[in-house]
């Protein structure tokens, strides 16, 4: 009887122990990496669109943080335009952080590389 006790109170606790780790898998945000296709800060709606050509839509909601850079400098959703990188971390379809990435400017390619030389200037006659 004390065995199918232990038993029954051991299966207990190792349900409520998978329980806990299912709902805590729940409220941890995932991650989205993609590119900014459409932000409507009134409508609360923000669409991504993936590497694989996946078009996701998040709602924003007042708890949505947005930030940028690699400080993570806190900005508004006016701030976000189509085009930007993103990392959307979310919840179900809510938004809960929003990072835009920013890029280093492209480097101009110098005008002398790979493009014609200057010709060369005539010397001067000796004069006599």
């Amino acid at each position: 009887m004390k065995r199918l006790l232990m038993f029954g109170i051991t299966a207990c606790i190792s349900c409520g122990l998978v329980l806990a780790r299912a709902e805590a898998a729940k409220s941890r945000p995932k991650r989205f990496l993609g590119k900014i296709q459409a932000i409507d800060a009134e409508a609360g709606t923000l669409a991504v669109k993936g590497k694989k050509g996946v078009l996701r839509k998040f709602k924003l909601t007042e708890e949505t943080t947005f930030t940028k850079g690699g400080k993570h400098r806190k900005i508004g959703a006016q701030e976000i335009k189509p085009g930007d990188r993103a990392r959307v971390e979310y919840i179900g379809d809510a938004a809960v952080k929003v990072h835009i990435k920013v890029l280093p400017a492209k480097k101009k390619k110098s005008s002398r590389k790979g493009g014609k030389k200057k010709a060369a200037e005539p010397m001067p006659e000796e004069i006599e």
